[in-house]
């Protein structure tokens, strides 16, 4: 068997596979194209330079189409495109922040969906503790697995530091949307990422 690869005129390959003769390695073959025996690539995202196979690498993010003749990737989004696609990655840092934890007491607490749903019960108690005149005390672990030892008023401040960092995040993300509006090229756009103020 005979291990192939063939290509078109732009070097793209097009195919991989093993043929017993040359003839039906030909058959297989484009106008303008050619074929390598026995040097083939690990898969169809390669083109031929010279004698060596390239890969294209990872698409740099949604919208990108690999230019063939080129040998690059290009963003064929229009500018709104573009700002929708930046808007959506700033969106997505946001989202990751929320989730990643939060200061309270100078200590990082966690506040993925799990987290909150805890504080919220906790703080509940704390509150029916408070209006009931009872006693309240709760050992809190932290994301470090140090424990904040909280009292009911310091159980009912952890959600409000929590709203006051999610409304942060919330506030970075309008101004980046922005500065994506107000952005005119497109390297410009790209250059908007996510980042805590």
């Amino acid at each position: 068997m005979i291990s192939f690869a063939v290509h078109n005129d732009q070097g793209r390959c097009l195919q991989i596979g093993d043929a017993p003769n040359l003839a039906l390695v030909y058959k297989q073959v484009p106008a303008g194209g050619g074929y390598v025996i026995g040097n083939v690539p690990t898969g169809l995202d390669h083109y031929l330079q010279g004698d060596a196979w390239v890969s294209i690498g990872a698409r740099p993010a949604p919208g990108w189409e690999f230019d063939w003749a080129a040998k690059m990737w290009v963003d064929l989004r229009d500018m709104d495109g573009q700002r929708a696609a930046q808007w959506e990655l700033v969106k997505a840092g946001r989202d990751a922040a929320e989730t990643a934890g939060f200061i309270y007491m100078g200590k990082l607490l966690q506040s993925d969906e799990r987290s909150v749903a805890r504080i919220t019960g906790a703080t509940q108690a704390a509150q029916k503790a408070i209006e009931l005149g009872l006693p309240f005390a709760i050992d809190w672990t932290c994301d470090d697995n140090t424990v904040l030892s909280l009292d009911a008023e310091g159980m009912t401040g952890m959600p409000a530091a929590l709203a006051a960092y999610v409304n942060t995040l919330f506030e970075q993300g309008r101004v980046l949307r922005q500065a994506i509006a107000d952005a005119n090229t497109p390297a410009a756009i790209a250059a908007i990422v996510w980042s805590l103020p």
